[in-house]
């Protein structure tokens, strides 16, 4: 697992609130500069950290374990950053095989990847990350 600063302005520019819809709290700050999340393609499965929580919290926004996986395979792009109760939680715009645009909210404990939350990427979100992508 490796994470890479990249070059460009997804997510615009300096520190900016990271807001879901509907929510007044920042879930996360955008970084000035977009950030890359690779998994090593050659591992026969992602190390994800799954119990019960995280599983039914994702399936209420309709995303499966299987989905999340490919999410992180399929090279996200990270877009924010923030402290919550001591951990990392890190905010990331990615795509399924079924160009399904996600954006996932997770902690990296060990070398497992932890998913928080998640939801579809709103129409703004999915036109920069696929502009950025130059698809």
């Amino acid at each position: 697992m490796k994470i890479r600063v990249g070059n460009g302005n997804f997510g615009g520019s300096g520190l900016q609130p990271l807001r879901k819809k509907g929510f007044q709290r920042p879930i996360a700050l955008a970084l000035t500069k977009h950030v890359h999340f690779y998994v090593n393609p050659d591992s026969p499965e992602v190390s994800l950290d799954w119990n019960i929580e995280n599983i039914s919290h994702l399936a209420r926004h309709r995303i499966q374990s299987p989905e999340v996986e490919e999410f992180f395979r399929n090279e996200p792009v990270i877009r924010g950053y923030e402290v919550v109760d001591g951990e990392q939680r890190w905010s990331a715009v990615g795509v399924t095989n079924a160009l399904r645009v996600l954006v996932l909210v997770f902690t990296v404990r060990g070398e497992r990847i932890r998913p928080i939350t998640g939801w579809n990427a709103d129409r703004r979100t999915k036109r920069e990350y696929f502009a950025e992508r130059g698809t």
